[in-house]
């Protein structure tokens, strides 16, 4: 089992790392970070693919020319992407166009709002934002906040 485990994760990166930009293209990318989460067309006839990995805690953001050759792979939720955020400017597609798929969208029916939530763990506390959207699709608020569900491994009372 162990062997079996050891072996998938040389299959697949889970950041893309070894390809490279220029030189890589999609086909390689599929085999190394596996298939998207979100694929959308960009200006240009490019390509901009996102991966959420684990459990929405990254989102890579990897982006290809017209040509189908890697030119990037960057993090998408970082804090120079949420700081282009506006409320009652960004819209839903603005949004996911930036930070890439949410890794939970909830629905609040009395509020009329449809709030978007996305981990970060690759800052150096563990923070959520929330992005809550009314009905048109216009940014209504934005909350980027500590994660307060997580929970180191070391204060979980679990043993190592």
């Amino acid at each position: 089992m162990a062997a079996c485990l050891l072996a998938l994760a040389g299959c697949v990166s889970y950041d893309g790392s070894g390809l490279l930009p220029g030189t890589s293209r999609m086909a390689d990318v599929e085999a190394s970070m596996g298939v998207p989460d979100d694929k959308r067309a960009t200006a240009g006839g490019g390509s901009l693919w996102f991966y959420t990995r684990p459990s929405g805690g990254h989102t890579f953001a990897v982006q290809f020319g017209p040509d189908g050759v890697l030119r990037r792979i960057e993090s998408a939720l970082t804090d120079e992407n949420i700081a282009k955020l506006t409320i009652g400017v960004s819209r839903r597609e603005d949004v996911r166009a930036l930070l890439g798929p949410p890794h939970v969208v909830l629905r609040l029916d009395r509020q009329q709002r449809e709030v978007w939530e996305y981990k970060r763990l690759e800052v150096t506390e563990r923070r959520v934002l929330w992005v809550q959207f009314s009905d048109d699709g216009v940014a209504r608020e934005i909350f980027d906040s500590l994660d307060y569900d997580y929970v180191p491994a070391s204060d979980s009372g679990l043993k190592d």
